[in-house]
């Protein structure tokens, strides 16, 4: 087996664990490993949000990983997995902008207790 192709799995089970991180948040509205930037999620929608976008990003490059793993046993490839794979990083981008957006503009509503809300 070549160096790439073991680099190749080692890369689908990062894609499987971090799909799988995508698929909790998707579905409790809970991160589960608070690292970096998520952690400043707080709203369960806008976790959602960011589930979905890490779903958008990994669903490509699994089936962009299926396609070169073809490509290298001289299997013909699809013509479109360039443009899929660009349209989920875009997709997920815009998703994680959304997430936090969302999330700012929770936090900057009044809450009913403070004096002077509507």
């Amino acid at each position: 087996m070549l160096p790439f192709q073991v680099f190749l799995y080692v890369l689908n089970v990062v894609a499987g664990f971090v799909l799988g991180l995508g698929l909790y948040s998707l579905i409790t509205g809970r991160i589960l490993l608070k690292l970096g930037r998520p952690k400043q999620l707080s709203t369960p929608g806008a976790i959602r949000l960011f589930g979905l976008s890490i779903l958008l990003f990994c669903l490509p490059y699994i089936w962009f990983s299926r396609e070169l793993d073809h490509a290298l046993h001289d299997q013909p490839a699809s013509p479109f997995v360039d443009l899929i794979l660009l349209a989920g990083i875009i997709a997920s981008g815009c998703l994680q902008w959304w997430a936090f957006r969302v999330n700012r503009r929770r936090g900057q509503l009044p809450s009913p207790s403070q004096p002077g809300a509507a």
